[in-house]
């Protein structure tokens, strides 16, 4: 029966060699990949508790190119011993941030590396900042955008996910639903969607989220604007199971819309967060060349617009014929329980 003593050398000793290992694939010794791997593995499961073995995994995986899986591992160290990792472990966080394309990531890493190194970074480092900082383009209140500078979209096997880092939103819906992403005029974006027609009756319902930079009360008057205008009865109800944890900003408004029809809306309001897109970054491969060469390949870093200062407010209005409401309910929970605002 192994002591817990010689558990830990077991440990050290599998680092040992997986770090060697992955100096060595550094180095072009292809083979030691798998064996970094294999050994780094083993030494997660023997020195559970320390987050040097994830530590080393993600970053032998990040500089192999490999982010998807390596970025994960940098996170969960990140999470798990975030005050007891050393600079080294930050530098490299935010270097394989760089090369994941995740540039809020590496911001929050190089913070952590300033605050240790007392807000000094060494010429590597500055480097890094660099490619970070290229990659993160200032939005401006007021300007136009088309919707191709503001909304990204990722195919995720049979759903589609939308971004819109400007304005604080992700939200994941199946790829056949019909999404029309909006562009910015006057401040404002957002985006609608037409859920699943259930037979030849009635049509389906109709979502609109709008975002906007405007002061509360401005969408608020809006929002009850638009709803006395649909019509006299207005039911105030808390939100329940719909995937949107309850603010004291939000409420629900229940009218009678257009031709019997029924109109559901709500506001709610977010501040600026610290890492602002943090929650919406995923890792993404370095793309690979169209033809096998030995001639060296360079990739322009894709540039995101960072989002707006200060406060933003979300409307979000539901439509239609009261007996959608029943037949689209699950699809109506679906999207705004996929929907993400920061």
């Amino acid at each position: 029966m192994q002591t817990t003593a010689s558990r830990e050398s077991v440990g050290e000793l599998l680092l040992l060699k997986g770090l060697t290992a992955h100096y060595a694939y550094n180095l072009d010794v292809k083979e030691d990949y798998e064996v970094a791997v294999e050994s780094l593995e083993k030494a997660r499961k023997v020195l559970s508790a320390d987050c040097r073995p994830l530590w080393f995994l993600g970053n032998h995986y990040a500089q192999a190119g490999d982010a998807e899986r390596g970025m994960p591992l940098l996170a969960q160290a990140a999470r798990q011993c975030g005050e007891n990792l050393p600079v080294a472990f930050w530098e490299q966080y935010a270097y394989a941030a760089v090369l994941a394309a995740m540039p809020v990531t590496g911001n929050y890493a190089l913070d952590q590396v300033k605050r240790r190194n007392g807000g000094r970074f060494t010429a590597k480092v500055k480097a890094v900042e660099g490619g970070v900082q290229r990659r993160l383009v200032p939005s401006e209140p007021g300007k136009r955008y088309q919707t191709d500078e503001v909304w990204r979209l990722e195919k995720r096997k049979a759903k589609v996910r939308l971004i819109n880092g400007m304005y604080g939103m992700m939200i994941d819906l199946p790829g056949e639903w019909r999404v029309a992403p909006f562009d910015v005029r006057n401040g404002r974006s957002g985006i609608g969607v037409r859920l699943p027609k259930k037979g030849k009756w009635p049509p389906p319902l109709e979502v609109v989220v709008s975002i906007s930079p405007s002061p509360a009360s401005e969408q608020e008057k809006v929002l009850r604007t638009f709803l006395a205008q649909a019509g006299p009865k207005r039911i105030y109800q808390p939100l329940q199971g719909l995937g949107i944890s309850t603010d004291s900003r939000f409420f629900w408004l229940d009218s009678k819309g257009k031709k019997g029809s029924r109109v559901v809306a709500g506001i709610l309001r977010r501040p600026q967060p610290a890492y602002p897109g943090l929650l919406f970054e995923s890792p993404h491969h370095v793309p690979e060349p169209e033809v096998d060469s030995q001639v060296p390949h360079y990739f322009a870093p894709v540039q995101q617009l960072t989002r707006l200062p200060g406060d933003l407010d979300y409307i979000i209005m539901v439509e239609g014929a009261p007996a959608a409401f029943d037949k689209n309910r699950g699809d109506l929970e679906l999207l705004l329980s996929n929907l993400v605002i920061e």
